[in-house]
Parts: structure tokens; C-alpha cells; sequence
């Protein structure tokens, strides 16, 4: 068995894709797909996932005279963002297998699993910087092969209102690098920050996209103003040089505003307006009456009664508080122990809502967290990573009869089947799995508590 990663190049440029490719090759027969257990950390790439159907990758192939089972387990395409020798750590995989048995009971039933765990060989990129001779001045970073598209969303405006500018790149390669396009200078124009939105794709194992800035650009006098070619640069990996592209030029007519104003920039008529006194500057203050004090002073109300007792009140409930859970957490393993039948309960029964043939894998799912939460529950253990094997050994040292670790072992590898298997069970099966949880769960809360666990 061989777990292997692949680059589909050695060599690349800054911001060039590369891809990589993460196959097994088996004589073993396979539970299950391969799962990652450890991914490098891609130290000096930009990551992008490669979406794709694992089991339609399946194929026979012929290695050293052997013929082996193909399955691409994973797709990235990395983007050096950096120059220089980079290097692509080892991966890590977990390869679930069949494994014969015994136990005619186990061959009938389900079939047993063992897991492997096999690592791939470093990958070594080396990455060239991007030239600096004819790089071009509207250069933002885009690397790959693209076109612009410049339109404005009318060709005639007034002096003030709103006109729109809209520039789209699109092309193969990384999009998310693709910089601002650098306007040209644009005297008789407000420009306000551009609006951004871009979109991804995927194509064949290529990342291609578009990305478009949307302008709002203000006429400031009338006549013709049109709006000079905008141009853009990339780098092109393919022919290892730059390219720059422009867009025409855009004609635009602005008229006068509303007003009659020709030129904008001064203030709106009910601006220019002389201010007009409506009074004084300086006005008295007229006398409202007795300025004694009414009612009874503050320190004898209610109000400040309340405000002295407020604290001590608050200060008694705290320490209530914190005495309340200094005790549930000194009894926090037997309160767990306790909850442990009805949290397993609640899962029973959402796995009963689960009674469909599409939804096998979730109900086999919830049947194996109510066992396995119970279990860690009941023991005081933790439920995360909790294997079957584990489980075995912490019944075995609980004194846990041998019928009832067998149930718990046939119900989980019967759930462990059921989600990996490409078939889904008859709902009788379902059903009386359902039943045979909950007569297991019953005969280890009888047995766990008569030995002083519960």
C-alpha cells in the first residue's frame, strides 16, 4: 500500500498554480476512503481546495508488474507567494481496511476493520521571483492570462450626478491577487472607492474567476469629458513575460446641471442666503418662582434605600453563586453520571426520528454517540477519540459481564459498517438495532451502579 502526494511541476513563478495531488495505491480491500490525519502547514503558498468526486477517481492500474487500486484522495492548488525553495511537508492518512475474522458472527453481520496509517514523501518547489525588467506601470499582481472589459453605464451625464464606471477582469489564475486597476488621471471627475466583487472557478483542475471594481465618478464641469483607455497588467507564466491590455476609451457628454451651473463646486442657492437676526444676542433670564427645595431630601427616600441595600444584596447572591458551583463542581462526575441514561435517552430518540433508508448514516451516527457518550458518561471519561478497544477495557475493569460488552461491541461495529458501507440497511434491521441499544444501555446502568459507579 502506498499513500503518495504529487506536483504536477517542479518549477513555478510567483502567484503560478501549482497542483497537487494526493493518491493511494492498494491490494488491500478498503472499508473506507482514506482520511487526512496530519496536512502540511503549505508555509509560503496561497491554498485553494480542488473539489472532485473521490470514487469516480477508482481505477485499476499495473505498478512494477502488480496491479494495484487508484483512488485520488485529495486536490490543492498552491500558489507560491514567495520565490525561492519551498518545500511541501509530509501528510499523513488514515486507511481503514478489511480484515478477515473468525467469528462466523462477524462475517455475517459486519465486516471487521483495522485502521493503517500511511505518510507521503516531502514535496520541493522551486519558485522563480517575478522579473523586474518590462514590468509594466499598471502592474497589480495578477499572474496568470486574462482579459478587461471597460464600460460606463451611460454616455451622457450633468455637471453633479452620478455616473458609473464599471472595470471587469477575468481570466485563469488566481483572481484573489488581481490588484486595483490603476485609473488614469481624470481632472474633471470625483472618484469615490471603487465597490469590489469577484468570483472563483474551477475548471478542469484550474482556478480561473473574474473580479470587477464598480466606480461612481461625479462630473465637475460640462462639455466632453471622456474617460481615457484604462489598462491592465499581468504576468503570463506560460510565456514568462508581461502583458498589458487596455480598454477604448469612453466618450462621455456632461451638460450643465439643473441649476445652470456650469462648473460645480459652489454652494446650493439656500446656502448663499444672508443669515437675518430674529433676535438679540443676548437674552434674560426670567424668574419662574420659589426656588426652594420641595419634597423630602434624597437620603431619606426609598430610592436611596434601595441604592445602600443593592449591593449587599448583590455581593450575598454572588457568594451564593459561587458556593452553588464550588459544590456542583466538587460532584461534577456524579452529576454527569446521573444525567448519562436521559442524555442517552434523548439520542435514542432522535435516532428513531431517523428511521428512513436515506438516512442511514445519520441514525447509525446518533445509535453510536448515545453508547459512546453514555459509556464515557457513566465511566467519567472523556467521549472525543473514545475507541472501541478502550471502551472494552474500561468495561472489563469496571467488572462489566461478558454478554454485555458484547452487545456494546456488536451495536458499535454494526454502526461503523452501516456508515461506511455504500449500501443502506432494511429498516427492520434498523429497528431492532434501535432495540438492541437500548437493552444494552439498560443492562449496563443495572451493572454499573450495583458496583458503585453510578
Amino acid at each position: 500500500m502506498i499513500v503518495e502526494s504529487q506536483a504536477d511541476r517542479s518549477e513555478a513563478w510567483i502567484g503560478e498554480q501549482v497542483l497537487v495531488t494526493y493518491k493511494i495505491y492498494t491490494q488491500l480491500d478498503l472499508a473506507a476512503l482514506p482520511s487526512p490525519q496530519r496536512l502540511p502547514s503549505y508555509t509560503g503558498f496561497w491554498v485553494e481546495e480542488i473539489p472532485f468526486e473521490p470514487r469516480a477517481t477508482m481505477k485499476r492500474v499495473s505498478l512494477g508488474g502488480k496491479t494495484f487500486l487508484e483512488v485520488t484522495l485529495m486536490k490543492k492548488a498552491l500558489f507560491p507567494t514567495t520565490s525561492g525553495d519551498l518545500t511541501i511537508e509530509e501528510s499523513v492518512f488514515e486507511v481503514p481496511v478489511k480484515v478477515t475474522s473468525r467469528d462466523p458472527f462477524d462475517a455475517l453481520f459486519f465486516t471487521p476493520t483495522r485502521a493503517l496509517y500511511r505518510k507521503t514523501a516531502p514535496l520541493h518547489i522551486k519558485v522563480k521571483p517575478l522579473p523586474e525588467a518590462g514590468r509594466p506601470a499598471s502592474f497589480s499582481g495578477a499572474v496568470g492570462r486574462y482579459t478587461l472589459t471597460v464600460k460606463t453605464d451611460r454616455k451622457e451625464a450633468r455637471v453633479n450626478d452620478a455616473l458609473g464606471l464599471k472595470i471587469t477582469v477575468k481570466g485563469s489564475g488566481n483572481i484573489r491577487t488581481a490588484g486595483e486597476p490603476v485609473l488614469p488621471p481624470l481632472p474633471d471627475y470625483k472618484k469615490y472607492d471603487p465597490k469590489v466583487e469577484e468570483k472563483k472557478e474551477i475548471s478542469q483542475d484550474k482556478l480561473s474567476g473574474w473580479k470587477s471594481w464598480d466606480y461612481v465618478l461625479t462630473p465637475l464641469a460640462s462639455g466632453r469629458q471622456d474617460i481615457p483607455p484604462i489598462r491592465f497588467a499581468y504576468f503570463d507564466p506560460a510565456k514568462g513575460a508581461y502583458a498589458e491590455i487596455a480598454g477604448e476609451a469612453m466618450p462621455v457628454t456632461v451638460l450643465r446641471a439643473e441649476g445652470g451651473s456650469q462648473i460645480a463646486g459652489g454652494e446650493p442657492a439656500a446656502a448663499r442666503r444672508e443669515v437675518t437676526a430674529i433676535g438679540r444676542d443676548i437674552r434674560y433670564i426670567k424668574p419662574v418662582g420659589s426656588l426652594s427645595a420641595r419634597g423630602a431630601p434624597f437620603h431619606r427616600t426609598y430610592a436611596f434605600a434601595s441604592m445602600v441595600a443593592a449591593p449587599i444584596l448583590l455581593n450575598a447572591g454572588l457568594l451564593v453563586f459561587l458556593k452553588r458551583r464550588e459544590h456542583l463542581a466538587a460532584n461534577a462526575g456524579l452529576v454527569r453520571r446521573r444525567r448519562a441514561p436521559g442524555f442517552a435517552r434523548r439520542r435514542l430518540k432522535q435516532a428513531r426520528g431517523l428511521l428512513q433508508a436515506e438516512k442511514s448514516r445519520e441514525f447509525h451516527q446518533e445509535i453510536a454517540r448515545a453508547l459512546t457518550g453514555y459509556i464515557a458518561d457513566k465511566l467519567g471519561v472523556s467521549a472525543l477519540g473514545l475507541t472501541h478497544d478502550e471502551i472494552e477495557t474500561h468495561l472489563q475493569e469496571r467488572g462489566v459481564q461478558e454478554i454485555a460488552r458484547e452487545g456494546v461491541r456488536r451495536c458499535l461495529q454494526i454502526c461503523d459498517h452501516a456508515r461506511f458501507a455504500p449500501g443502506a440497511p432494511a429498516l427492520d434491521q434498523m429497528k431492532g438495532l434501535l432495540d438492541d441499544a437500548a437493552q444494552v444501555i439498560g443492562q449496563l446502568e443495572g451493572q454499573i451502579r450495583s458496583r458503585g459507579a453510578a
